[in-house]
């Protein structure tokens, strides 16, 4: 479980624009908020002063041919 507040999660989906995947987050409790944010692809870190989705996949590189 996240130490996140219920709020602070709301800011984070606010904060990373995750609104369109995420329809009604404002009335979700907690456990639903957090089963979405995995769906969507990230977690939370558990910092309660700079909270931040981190994404779960690494992200791939495009390499550059030369």
């Amino acid at each position: 479980m996240s130490e996140l507040t219920v709020v602070q999660l709301k800011k984070l989906v606010s904060k990373y624009n995750l609104r369109n995947a995420m329809k009604g987050y404002s009335k979700m409790k907690k456990t639903e908020l957090l089963a979405k944010i995995n769906s969507a692809g990230y977690k939370p870190n558990d910092d309660k002063k700079n909270p931040q989705l981190i994404p779960i996949t690494q992200m791939k590189r495009k390499t550059i041919i030369k």
